[in-house]
């Protein structure tokens, strides 16, 4: 194993992400929760389908204070669709290669094609 993640995965310890880093931390505390202040993020994340909890996080942005959060998660989700769409893949073929996954493909077709 080179990660806790993994040896959490291994069919003899599947306990989950929580009660491994919880074992981990046994008798580490004082029994007080400790606050560490931080800023807060808007996160677009991909997720896995399945019984994984994979995911790959797409974008993040700083949330400065006093932010309009639908506004800002608004501009944010534009942003990553351009740039995933404006990547210069062939959507028509695209779709054609994933037929029969539960998929659906999103693309723009060029005008001088």
């Amino acid at each position: 194993m080179r990660t806790l993640v993994d040896l959490a995965l291994a069919p003899e310890h599947r306990c989950g992400y929580g009660a491994l880093y919880g074992g981990l931390n046994q008798g580490r505390s004082e029994g007080k929760h400790q606050m560490v202040p931080g800023w807060p993020y808007s996160v677009v994340a991909a997720l896995e389908s399945g019984r994984t909890s994979w995911t790959a996080v797409l974008d993040a942005v700083r949330l400065e204070p006093g932010a309009d959060v639908a506004a800002v998660t608004s501009v944010q989700l534009r942003e990553v669709i351009e740039r995933l769409m404006d990547a210069g893949y062939d959507a028509p073929r695209i779709a054609h290669l994933l037929d029969g996954l539960p998929v659906q493909v999103l693309g723009r077709l060029r005008s001088d094609a």
